[in-house]
């Protein structure tokens, strides 16, 4: 019997209050599912369903919750701040720093429309998508085996594994429902070609890309894995109608995310944003990461202790004993001959996870004696764009789903067999429930129960925000919006997260800040940080005024108690009082200071002093400032170099190279920016032409040099 069928249903012939429509919808089996997937994730999370509008954790957290409100802020009315954020100033397009998380606001701007309360919209978005990724699961599992009770524990072993649950406060990590969603309209489309299920395939896949593009090579990877098995095992279901539904979905995902791949190309191109080789090896799973909890796991997290990565949120990839043992069940059933019209769907799901997990390794060596034959290292060598996942092990959600798939086809055959059991049975009748459902509940609970990590709110990460502290208030209410900086300046320290609280202040006076999180900063901005310990000297002054910052807001229990002092004794010391106090934090005016003016300025080019073929040269960028004041670039507009080698009268090589400017040229000082250009294997004479671009460049430098190259 069914999971809910036998659940007693409500008398109709009482006198409750509800139309006939609510009265179906309260006994219906949709209701019953999600409200205990409702459940199960207001318990996963406690105590965040009673602190909805306020709770909220450092980081990526805070980060997310503050693009939400930005988002909200901009649409309909300001679309041309859809794209650069009041962060970083005064780089544009600083909402391309990092994911966009485009479907999030689609989701939670008309809550912060309603509300005002990005924090409510952000911690409703989360229980959300615990529940839209079970009910996914649940839906495919009961379209697949037909079992309303494997299809539920299903939902719970994907939507509350343990693999999601160590990134439980993380939005833009968790939003993979759509990606779920997206296999269940696929199996649609394939199986019954209708339309609307086509167009349930397309909402669904463009929604996904648009929910992390951490996940835009991922998640492709993952569904076109499913899909090619589920054909190769039933080529029947390839049509002239499927393949037209598929090129409708693949064109409507390219030309949704084109514009958007676009600009992060060029961003990447302007600003030399990539992931250090390093980076992407520190973040690719191992297969040990597997057998490792949460530290918080309250089961398994002191016991994998020995095993866990430094960076654990990452490497905490263990699904759970409950998961691991029915998916094995699942595919043992492969072996039953009552699988055998299931096989190829269970084909496709094992194929899926076996994938994946490889892509998680990311740069990680398989242990020996497997061959080390690495899916993401071979994307990495061939897709460019692939070198900017900076967490390859954030492939593991996509195992965990292959496993709940797994799971359910083993829930499915087993949970009849268990349930015909005296001890299921009487249990059954005791409750007024069949066998199944009893069974279903009992190993949802014990999954749950092994996979919740707490406490979910920890008090070292988080804040309960109950306003704006006194210096936004003040801030939200000065004429103008001039920039602003915060001190002390983290963007060059690990601690750089905790800018994500200054800008979810920043919420509430929506000046342009200096400060800012993102995955990437401009190391310009970095460089800035570390100058900006000697506020308020000469040079720090010079470069805030000519970045037009108007106040700079000192956070003096932010930073050492000796630090603090020298910086008020500084500032009185040039005559600097703050303009406005409170407890800890002072708030200076930024004073107009003497810069130089960019006619003043020059700029040269220098080409390489030696050329080895097929070698890289170093030419150089030389600004120098003859003026009695410093001079302070325009950051945010690199130099744009263009390196063309021409020999027998034909071009045989060109680059392109961004130039990123100096913060600051001091008064009669020179500062050389260095321009690697690689060298064209070639043997015989051969021109240099270097054309350069940019703020003092005016239309155009050019310089030209010969060079004598020999091949050894």
């Amino acid at each position: 019997m069914s999971l809910l069928a036998d659940v007693r249903q409500p008398d109709t012939r009482s006198a409750l209050p509800f139309s006939n429509v609510a009265k179906r919808v309260l006994a219906s089996e949709w209701f019953f599912v999600t409200a205990g997937y409702f459940a199960i994730a207001v318990f996963v999370t406690y105590p965040l369903a009673l602190v909805l509008d306020s709770f909220t954790a450092y980081g990526d957290s805070m980060l997310v919750t503050w693009a939400l409100d930005w988002y909200a802020e901009a649409f309909p009315g300001r679309i041309d701040s859809l794209v650069t954020g009041p962060i970083f100033h005064p780089y544009p397009f600083t909402m391309f720093f990092d994911e966009l998380f485009i479907a999030q606001a689609i989701q939670s701007w008309p809550l912060i429309k309603l509300t005002g309360n990005p924090i409510l919209a952000y911690n409703v978005a989360i229980l959300a998508t615990f529940v839209l990724s079970a009910l996914g699961v649940y839906l495919i599992i009961r379209r697949w085996t037909n079992n309303r009770a494997a299809a539920f524990v299903a939902g719970v072993l994907f939507a509350f594994g343990g693999i999601r649950m160590s990134h439980a406060s993380h939005l833009h990590i968790l939003s993979v429902q759509c990606a779920v969603f997206t296999i269940f309209f696929l199996d649609r489309w394939l199986v019954g070609r209708r339309w609307r299920d086509c167009a349930g395939l397309v909402t669904s896949a463009v929604l996904q890309t648009l929910s992390a593009y951490n996940f835009a090579l991922i998640f492709p990877f993952a569904v076109g894995v499913w899909g090619v098995t589920r054909v190769a095992c039933a080529p029947r279901l390839v049509t002239a109608r499927t393949v037209l539904g598929l090129t409708i979905t693949v064109v409507a995902v390219v030309v949704v995310n084109a514009p958007i791949a676009l600009i992060y190309f060029r961003l990447s191109e302007v600003f030399q944003f990539s992931r250090d080789v390093a980076e992407t090896l520190l973040y690719s799973a191992t297969p040990l990461d597997y057998f490792v909890a949460s530290p918080f796991n309250w089961l398994y997290g002191a016991l994998t202790s020995t095993w866990r990565h430094p960076a654990w949120s990452e490497h905490s990839l263990f699904p759970g004993a409950v998961t691991l043992a029915f998916a094995l069940v699942g595919v043992l059933s492969l072996l039953h001959p009552v699988s055998r019209g299931k096989r190829g769907l269970i084909a496709a799901a094992l194929t899926m996870t076996i994938a994946m997990w490889n892509f998680s390794l990311g740069l990680a060596p398989l242990p020996a004696p497997a061959p080390d034959v690495r899916v993401y290292g071979w994307i990495y060598d061939t897709i460019g764009v692939a070198r900017g996942i900076r967490v390859p092990a954030r492939a593991a959600l996509f195992v965990g789903l292959g496993l709940s798939f797994l799971a359910g086809f083993g829930l499915a055959w087993l949970l009849p067999r268990l349930s015909r059991w005296q001890a299921i049975r009487a249990a059954g009748v005791r409750l007024g429930l069949s066998g199944a459902t009893v069974l279903a509940l009992l190993f949802s609970g014990i999954a749950v129960t092994e996979s919740v990590a707490l406490p979910f709110i920890r008090q070292d990460q988080s804040v309960i925000f109950d306003g704006p502290p006194p210096v936004y208030r003040w801030l939200a209410v000065q004429p103008g919006r001039a920039p602003i900086v915060e001190l002390p300046m983290l963007l060059h320290t690990r601690e750089q997260w905790y800018e994500t609280y200054r800008m979810l202040n920043g919420t509430y006076h929506s000046r342009p800040m200096i400060n800012g999180y993102r995955g990437f900063t401009p190391a310009n901005l970095r460089v800035l940080s570390q100058r900006m310990a000697a506020f308020p000297d000469d040079d720090t002054l010079a470069i805030l005024h000519g970045l037009g910052v108007e106040f700079a807001i000192v956070h003096g229990d932010e930073m050492p108690p000796a630090g603090f002092e020298a910086l008020i004794r500084r500032a009185l010391a040039r005559g600097m009082t703050p303009v406005a106090s409170f407890e800890n934090v002072l708030v200076y005016r930024v004073p107009a200071v003497p810069v130089s003016n960019p006619s003043k300025a020059a700029i040269e080019l220098e080409a390489p002093k030696e050329v080895l073929p097929g070698g890289q040269a170093e030419a150089w960028v030389i600004l120098s400032n003859g003026d009695y004041a410093p001079f302070v670039p325009r950051i945010a507009e690199p130099y744009r170099v263009r390196a063309r080698w021409v020999a027998d009268g034909r071009t045989i090589a060109e680059q392109s190279v961004s130039v990123q400017q100096p913060i600051l040229v001091p008064a009669g000082d020179v500062v050389e920016l260095p321009v690697p250009i690689d060298a064209p294997r070639w043997n015989g004479p051969v021109r240099l032409i270097l054309e350069a671009q940019g703020e003092l460049a005016g239309s155009g430098l050019r310089i030209e040099q010969d060079y004598l190259l020999t091949l050894r």
